[in-house]
């Protein structure tokens, strides 16, 4: 399974919710997934991000060239058929608009799209998703799905305590 990660999902990894110096199992967690292709995204998060700050964030995500993916000229049609359908899912004060291509490559692949911005809000990347049939999760939900690979992390790094 490939999970397409958000640009929210980064920043909110990164900074607010599992930062790295104190989540260390999920940092590498993340990292083996990128390593090993299971999480991906579309090269317009990498602009987003590096368009947000510039911060070790930006530092790490510059170094992860397999991350992102080039955004196949197939899904073209796509990606402008989600913006005119979904048109609040554009953010306006941006020269780069990642979410419909997330969302597009995660049609085409098959993937599950990993975001975390609120579920509740209308034309957004979750309603979104939910409108086209496309599995959408927090990163919560992606940690807990990859359980059982990090509890093999976690013994590798700290043993059987």
């Amino acid at each position: 399974m490939t999970y397409l990660f958000d640009t929210s999902v980064f920043i909110a990894w990164w900074h607010e919710i599992y930062p790295t110096k104190i989540f260390e199992d999920v940092f590498k967690l993340i990292e083996n997934d990128i390593d090993i292709k299971i999480i991906q995204s579309p090269v317009e998060v990498r602009k987003e991000l590096e368009e947000k700050s510039d911060d070790s964030l930006t530092a790490w995500v510059k170094a992860k060239s397999n991350l992102f993916i080039p955004t196949m000229s197939e899904l073209q049609n796509s990606i402008a058929n989600i913006s005119n359908k979904y048109p609040n899912i554009l953010k306006q004060r941006s020269r780069v608009n990642a979410d419909p291509v997330v969302i597009a490559l995660a049609q085409a692949t098959s993937a599950i799209v990993v975001t975390q911005e609120n579920p509740h809000k209308q034309n957004k990347m979750v309603a979104c998703c939910r409108g086209m049939n496309i599995t959408c999760i927090s990163l919560t939900k992606y940690i807990e799905q990859r359980q059982s690979q990090l509890n093999d992390i976690r013994k590798e790094l700290w043993g059987n305590r």
